[in-house]
């Protein structure tokens, strides 16, 4: 038998050694990198969410103060050149002859006149309806639904009009006694030879706002419910991880 040549044998094992070594390197590389992308595969969604519930948030307010501040605007400014002092309804000025035009009138009710001279109950269930909505939007997920973000903004800014003047904000010096919380209604419009048109009541840009935000609310429920929303940028729920 040949002599057997240990020099050779130890090289081997070191080479060995140093290839276990790089691979054991290699593979604790791997692992860690796995470890860092599992971690931002997790905090990513929420961090997409939360920019998600940011931006529906702005949109909401966005509306809810823009047209909120419509309103007050349009009523100071109609009430400051139209309204005579001591009486709660004045003559009306036709844009439109007997169709359209400016009345200011002062409405201690809601919508339609009802429930005169409960202002104060009035301005409590805003406030009840009001919180509901942010809840709503912002704890039970309803921001995911862009229509419905904007619907709650504009009826969220007709609240915020109106409720102005049922806490007594808006009131003038001018006031009658047991109005000085009614909220100030200008708009005028009636069409002749329909009798509940002829006029129709009194009301306000919130108004307006809060009808309009309650006609997509249905047009949601009845079209636009079961349908999948449009994907929305930063929704961990409605786009790929």
């Amino acid at each position: 038998m040949g002599p057997v040549s240990y020099g050779a044998s130890v090289s081997g094992d070191a080479d060995i050694r140093a290839v276990n070594d790089d691979s054991g390197e290699t593979v604790a590389l791997n692992r860690e990198a796995t470890a860092v992308e599992s971690n931002s595969k997790m905090v990513q969604p929420t961090t997409r969410g939360e920019a998600g519930v940011l931006t529906r948030a702005t949109l909401f307010l966005f509306l809810a103060v823009t047209t909120g501040l419509a309103d007050l605007v349009s009523k100071s400014l109609v009430f400051a050149r139209l309204y005579d002092s001591g009486s709660d309804w004045q003559e009306p000025r036709w844009m439109v002859e007997d169709v359209f035009g400016f009345q200011t009138s002062l409405n201690a009710g809601a919508l339609f006149g009802m429930g005169q001279g409960q202002s104060w109950f009035f301005a409590l269930v805003s406030m009840i309806f009001l919180a509901g909505i942010m809840v709503w939007l912002f704890a039970g997920g309803g921001w995911r639904d862009r229509w419905m973000v904007v619907a709650t903004g504009l009826i969220a800014g007709g609240i915020l009009g109106n409720l102005y003047d049922r806490l007594g904000f808006g009131a003038l010096a001018g006031f009658p006694a047991g109005h000085e919380n009614s909220v100030r209604d200008w708009i005028l419009f009636q069409v002749k030879g329909i009798r509940w048109l002829e006029p129709w009541p009194n009301f306000n840009l919130a108004d307006s706002f809060l009808v309009i935000g309650a006609g997509l609310i249905l047009i949601h429920g009845f079209f636009m419910s079961g349908k999948e929303s449009p994907p929305v940028a930063g929704d961990p729920e409605k786009t790929d991880s």
